[in-house]
């Protein structure tokens, strides 16, 4: 991303506010009450800052007709978003109903895009003219550093998936730019790969030098379900597209990876050779699916993990991955375990991501089955003794919190 494109966007589609599809505050009819008693709501304020409460309206001038689908879909994103409480699976589901809704027209397009903006990564109200004030307020004041994530994750997908109406495109791509130098590596890998994929998206018949006739784009699903695009030639191998998927996401220890075939509601992920023909995957995958209707999809994974492992800092999008694949695998445990053991496992989740649990904390709602289906692997949860288990949570929680630094580095909190 060079810089004098950034300057030069920086003006006109800094401030979101000034996008013309945007409905006026007058017209818009606001949130939801979180309570009959609570007051009244502030609409100037609210209407494109974060919240978890669901919207009444829609955001943008869409038909009338499509009104209820695009309130409807908020409540989508608050679910993907991790604001509305959700087991993990149910989340994930949520990305092709979301992305679905969004390429059912050019107007809920639009208004998805706003909404993730207002529901995820947008978290105050737009009223100065510079986007990077916004920015800076969004990173300092964002409730949830997981929320903001996944809501980055979101948009990379919209930007794969759906394109914005050429009086949206810009302001999209601006402020996508003006995030791949965050000081969040995470949120600075996808924000260079949403204004990629926009460009790819926005133009996809832009010709191609000679010799990239027999190029494809090549869909990679990462173990927390983020997607990556990848143009290669038909005839490579997976070794050679875990090459270029290593350059993408700048992995060092690309070694310790490899492809797996992942099919549509199976949780087993079988691992594929690294000599296999990307034209011989294709043909499989779609025979399959022929067959018995189940998707297969490429999944980049660690091939194995060491118990005994540090996470390595200078290789934070390696060290990043492995983190969450830990934790899935962790999730998808099918033996019951000593629940002492569990429940320690699930207290250093929560601390690593205290920001996001702390409501629930503060609240006592850790017992919320949709929350501990975030912490505590499914086989454990049968017996249903929600409360058992958020009390010995709670317990473990308190006495690692006292024994650890406040200001311990995100990555020992993910080696511990």
């Amino acid at each position: 991303v060079e810089m004098e494109e950034m300057e030069l966007v920086e003006s006109a589609f800094s401030d979101i506010a000034a996008f013309e599809g945007l409905k006026t505050v007058q017209e818009w009819r606001g949130h939801q009450k979180a309570s009959l008693l609570a007051p009244a709501e502030n609409k100037e304020q609210t209407m494109l800052c974060h919240s978890k409460l669901e919207i009444k309206d829609a955001l943008t001038k869409v038909p009338s007709s499509e009104t209820r689908a695009a309130v409807s879909n908020f409540r989508s994103v608050l679910g993907w978003m991790g604001d509305r409480p959700l087991p993990e699976c149910q989340r994930m589901g949520y990305t092709e109903d979301i992305i679905s809704v969004a390429r059912s027209s050019q107007s809920l397009a639009d208004e998805v895009y706003i909404q993730v903006f207002s529901g995820g990564v947008w978290y105050e109200q737009a009223k100065e003219a510079s986007m990077d004030v916004q920015v800076l307020k969004q990173l300092r004041d964002n409730p949830s550093p997981r929320s903001e994530l996944l809501g980055w994750k979101l948009l990379l997908r919209l930007c794969q998936q759906v394109r914005p109406s050429d009086s949206l495109e810009e302001f999209v791509r601006s402020f996508a730019m003006h995030q791949v130098n965050s000081s969040n590596h995470e949120v600075a890998q996808v924000a260079k790969h949403c204004v990629s994929d926009l460009n790819a998206n926005v133009a996809p018949d832009k010709p191609r030098p000679d010799g990239d006739v027999d190029m494809i784009p090549v869909t990679v699903l990462l173990i927390d379900y983020s997607v990556r695009k990848v143009m290669i030639p038909r005839s490579s191998t997976l070794r050679q597209l875990k090459e270029k998927v290593g350059e993408q996401l700048r992995i060092g220890a690309l070694e310790d990876f490899s492809f797996y075939q992942m099919i549509e509601g199976l949780d087993h992920h079988r691992m594929l050779p690294d000599s296999v023909l990307l034209s011989v995957i294709e043909t499989k995958f779609a025979k399959l699916k022929e067959q018995n209707g189940q998707a297969s999809h490429l999944l980049f994974k660690r091939r194995f993990l060491r118990v005994d492992e540090k996470l390595n800092p200078g290789d934070l999008i390696h060290a990043t991955l492995t983190y969450r694949q830990v934790l899935w695998d962790f999730l998808h445990y099918p033996v019951q375990e000593d629940e002492t053991f569990i429940s320690s496992i699930a207290a250093s989740i929560v601390n690593l991501e205290y920001d996001h649990y702390k409501p629930y904390v503060e609240a006592g709602r850790l017992d919320d089955p949709a929350i501990l289906h975030q912490l505590v692997p499914q086989v454990s949860l049968r017996d249903r003794q929600f409360r058992n288990w958020s009390t010995k949570i709670l317990q473990l929680l308190k006495s690692l919190r006292e024994g650890i630094d406040p200001e311990e580095p995100r990555l020992m909190g993910m080696s511990r």
